[in-house]
């Protein structure tokens, strides 16, 4: 054997001695890392580490978590993955400073079973927040694959999560201060995501369900969605208070594109934004109660809302299409309420969030208790802290026989005529508005009914329509025009708020 060939053999297996001894260090390092964990209340197990530490890669082999109480992050269970795969690791900081620098992480086959759990304060280190874990994590990927996810309440064992076959691959990961004070658990740049259920518990009464999640950063696409109040009208309005809806919605599809959820480059600002969301088919049904104390909490303008919001909103058209809306709202305890209906109805929304300069705008058209054709259009600068807005509308055709379904239930009132054409302009900003109305309408009759039966108050019914006119015209002129001013209920909605000022044209044209 030549010297050349000897001092080859004696580099490799010097290298070899040197590659196998830094294994050993790095797989002893990595042990006592999650080691430490267990005096902070998190028990690691796995059956072998195997590490590359020329491609910089480590994988646990059928890994297992257990989380206690002693850990004092909200939630007690465990957690087993088939394996688990860590990328383009800093193995020089690790070897020498303990802390590790990670590129990119693979979870396999994650089967999860977590409970809340109470948070002791008193436990929590305010000023090292991410210490606990003894790392210094960056990461650039994260992929699960195949995951099973469940969480349920600590108390009462209720179903508060479910995520089925849920695979996600995030890039450009960052988990901090600013997205937890948000309630946002990491902000990426691209993502990839598919899963077959997930299951959402709102709030006590509420449910989130989506049967399927399919897409990416440029197209995603979610589909059956469910979204209800869990108990029946009569068991929630037993358990209120004070008046608060009741929900029935279910919707064909929702499509996003270009979907972001990313950092905004400043001091703790997130940015959520889409080109584009297509909302398809919803059926949305709304029921309250008004016999129940009303809820006298403020409610902000759109506008208002939209411009405090802690993020960055910035949506340039959402649309609802093919809608159809039901609400109903009782007021007697003898019958279940009156019911107004939109149906076809299509909405679309412009420049929807808090960064453009220009006005969002609201286009709708829809049939009015089915049989009525509206539009209208509602247009508010977000930026403008007196929230000044304009809604022009137009009805045409509507037979008023067809609110009785409102009117009789909620009011014992009947109806009967024709409201052929109505246009109104209604601007103003969060304290009053003006409705300027204008509306042609023909053998209008009120009729005046016994609580809870058909028959007319004859007497009270000729009073009345001795005080209501019957048509419009007035002075030779088809439409009959009025201008109202209004001063806005601000424990109402801002819907609340346009209805209110429709309300107020129409009584002022009729009487």
């Amino acid at each position: 054997m030549n010297k050349k060939v000897r001092t080859i053999l004696i580099f490799l297996a010097a290298f070899a001695c040197i590659y196998i001894a830094i294994r050993q260090v790095l797989k002893f390092r990595l042990n006592d890392l999650l080691k430490e964990q267990e005096m902070y209340g998190i028990q690691i197990t796995h059956d072998n580490i195997n590490l590359n530490i020329l491609k910089g890669s480590a994988s646990f082999k059928n890994p297992g978590v257990q989380l206690t109480q002693e850990a004092n992050i909200g939630f007690v269970g465990e957690m087993t993955l088939e394996n688990f795969m860590i990328n383009d690791i800093h193995y020089l900081d690790l070897l020498f400073t303990g802390n590790i620098d990670i590129e990119a992480i693979s979870l396999n086959k994650l089967q999860a079973a977590f409970k809340t759990a109470q948070i002791d304060s008193t436990l929590i280190d305010h000023t090292a927040t991410g210490k606990k874990l003894g790392l210094a994590i960056i990461l650039k990927d994260l992929v699960l694959n195949e995951s099973h996810i469940t969480i349920h309440d600590g108390q009462t064992d209720s179903l508060l999560l479910s995520l089925k076959n849920f695979n996600l691959d995030v890039s450009d990961i960052e988990v901090s201060d600013r997205t937890i004070a948000h309630s946002i658990p990491f902000i990426g740049e691209d993502y990839d995501v598919q899963s077959d259920s997930i299951f959402i518990k709102i709030s006590p009464y509420e449910n989130l369900q989506i049967a399927q999640v399919n897409g990416d950063h440029n197209y995603t696409f979610l589909s059956g969605i469910t979204y209800g109040t869990t108990l029946s009208k009569t068991d929630f309005d037993a358990g209120l208070i004070e008046e608060k809806d009741h929900y029935n919605i279910y919707i064909d599809s929702v499509q996003f594109q270009n979907l972001g959820l990313e950092s905004t480059g400043q001091e703790d600002l997130i940015s959520f934004s889409a080109q584009k969301i297509s909302i398809v088919q919803p059926k949305i049904g709304i029921y309250r109660n008004k016999l129940l104390p009303d809820s006298y909490s403020e409610k902000p303008m759109y506008s208002s809302l939209l411009r405090e919001s802690p993020i960055n909103i910035q949506i340039d058209s959402l649309q609802l299409k093919d809608a159809q809306f039901t609400y109903v709202e009782r007021s007697k305890w003898e019958n279940k309420g009156g019911k107004l209906e939109f149906n076809k109805m299509n909405v679309d929304i412009t420049r929807l969030g808090n960064t453009y300069k220009n006005d969002t705008q609201v286009r709708l058209t829809t049939l009015f208790m089915g049989s009525a054709p509206f539009e209208g259009t509602w247009s508010f600068n977000v930026l403008d802290p007196n929230d000044v807005f304009t809604f022009e509308g137009e009805l045409h055709g509507l037979a008023l026989n067809e609110l009785n379904a409102f009117t009789q239930p909620y009011a014992d009132t009947r109806l009967e005529g024709i409201m052929q054409d109505v246009y109104f302009n209604i601007y103003g900003n969060g304290e009053t508005s003006t409705v300027d109305l204008k509306c042609k309408f023909n053998d209008v009759s009120i009729f005046l009914l016994k609580p809870g039966t058909r028959k007319k108050k004859k007497l009270l019914s000729a009073l009345a329509n001795v005080l209501v006119s019957t048509n419009s015209k007035h002075r030779g002129e088809d439409f009959k025009q009025v201008s109202v001013n209004v001063q806005r209920d601000k424990t109402k909605s801002s819907w609340n708020y346009i209805f209110k000022n429709i309300e107020e044209g129409m009584k002022k044209v009729l009487l």
